[in-house]
């Protein structure tokens, strides 16, 4: 059996979806408000507890500096009182003022040593009293090993560090060289000559000295390079020439021979000698 007036509603819930959404929404909204809210409420005791600790430690700090203060007060005491005694020393050296123009005269017969260095070329470097004692020492110890020493009054020592054959000449005031060409102009005479022909070395030495008798005037020192042993064509050969008087070094230098310049003579020094 049919019914004729049957009738069909739709309905549309479109709207209480949306209130659904609003009603998230909200619940959404009021969830973040009350994170907020515990966040600031636990903070502010944070925020308390950080601030009583910082007051509680630096009471702590103070309290420390109280204590320390008498032991720097003491402390600049001594510093003080050992000022005062060195201002005494001080005072005790402005008395010896005396001795110390005695000295200054000795220095200033020291200055007038007739034994002065009169020239030297550009390419020479005068070496300081350090490198002096030094290069004293291995000059001594090198004519230890050739049975030479050094000369009692004057001598003139050059050293090298290869197996080229250099030459020393030192002239004489007189004008006359001493070298391997002439051994012995009166009391100077060469006593050590390394590196000429089968006499090698690789700590070589030439060595010009006088016992005694030393003329007095200007000497002038050369030295040369007479043969290359070590290969190469180009380049120098440094060395060193050490002068002592009296057998305590009184003069060094430093300077080098060109292995292009065979046998040609190289002035390292010109200076004044009295024996007196």
């Amino acid at each position: 059996m049919k019914k004729e007036n049957a009738e069909y509603v739709i309905r549309d819930f479109s709207a209480i979806d949306m209130q659904v959404v609003e009603m998230a929404k909200r619940e959404k909204l009021l969830t973040s408000r009350l994170k907020i809210e515990n966040i600031k409420r636990l903070g502010v005791p944070l925020i308390l507890l950080s601030c009583a600790l910082s007051i509680l430690l630096l009471a702590v700090g103070v309290f420390i500096w109280l204590i320390k203060v008498p032991v720097e007060v003491e402390k600049i005491v001594e510093v003080e009182k050992i000022v005062e005694v060195e201002k005494i020393v001080e005072v005790e050296k402005i008395v010896e003022v005396e001795k110390i123009v005695e000295v200054e005269k000795i220095v200033e017969v020291i200055k007038e040593d007739p034994t002065t260095l009169v020239t030297t070329p550009r390419n020479i470097i005068v070496n300081s009293t350090a490198n002096n004692i030094k290069l004293s020492k291995d000059v001594e110890r090198i004519l230890k090993v050739s049975n030479a020493t050094v000369g009692g009054q004057l001598n003139f020592a050059l050293r090298w560090n290869n197996t080229n054959d250099l030459d020393l000449y030192v002239e004489t005031p007189a004008g006359k060289t001493i070298s391997y060409k002439n051994k012995k102009v009166k009391e100077g005479k060469l006593d050590a000559d390394k590196n000429i022909g089968r006499n090698i070395s690789n700590s070589p030495i030439e060595n010009i000295r006088w016992e005694k008798n030393a003329p007095s005037g200007t000497y002038k020192i050369f030295a040369s390079i007479h043969s290359l042993r070590s290969g190469l064509r180009s380049g120098n050969t440094n060395y060193n020439l050490v002068v002592h008087k009296n057998g305590q070094a009184f003069k060094s230098f430093s300077g080098k021979v060109s292995h292009s310049k065979l046998k040609k003579k190289n002035l390292i020094a010109t200076m004044n000698f009295s024996n007196q």
